[in-house]
């Protein structure tokens, strides 16, 4: 019986995490019922819907073994874990949980996975935080790719835009004789 619970928890943790790509992990052993509570639907609320789930570890490894995740990320799986994932990705929860931080300072941040890269502890507040969500950067890229291709424009319209001007110019001043073109 217990191999096949065991082997349920482990499904329902990759079916949880199968297609996000990263998580942030935290020891959950000083909060209460009811500040976990709060953190929960402050997750949902500022990091775009993330889930807070309280992790078996030996099952847990054992999934992200099987994801491919970094063999370094187990050493964050002892005692009691909670992974945070899903909404904004890692670096939208590490945001949230630098600004959960000022108000509660019992939440320790264990480590995170994002993109592939293990960061421990400390570098999840540290750098994790401080990089740009997807939004920004696909908007920084979108900025860089336009920015050049919005001078190229400008420089190509130029040359016909004076020469419009100047005709419109001599237009307004001599006036326009239809019968002169004639």
């Amino acid at each position: 019986m217990a191999k096949v619970l065991k082997k349920m928890l482990a499904a329902q943790v990759l079916d949880a995490t199968r297609g996000v790509e990263g998580a942030v992990f935290v020891n959950v052993a000083p909060m209460s019922v009811e500040l976990s509570t709060r953190l929960r639907g402050f997750l949902l609320q500022k990091a775009g819907g993330a889930r807070l789930r309280v992790l078996h570890n030996r099952t847990a490894r054992a999934a992200f073994r099987e994801l491919g995740w970094p063999e370094k990320l187990s050493s964050v799986l002892k005692g009691p874990t909670a992974m945070i994932f899903g909404g904004d990705g890692a670096t939208g929860i590490a945001k949230s949980l630098v600004e959960w931080q000022r108000q509660d300072k019992t939440l320790v941040v264990k480590g995170a996975i994002a993109e592939g890269e293990f960061y421990e502890g400390k570098a999840v507040t540290a750098t994790l935080a401080r990089m740009p969500d997807k939004r920004t950067l696909r908007a920084m890229l979108a900025g860089a790719i336009a920015g050049p291709a919005r001078s190229l424009a400008t420089l190509l319209a130029a040359p016909g835009a004076s020469i419009a001007r100047a005709s419109k110019a001599r237009i307004d001043q001599q006036g326009f004789a239809a019968d002169a073109a004639s």
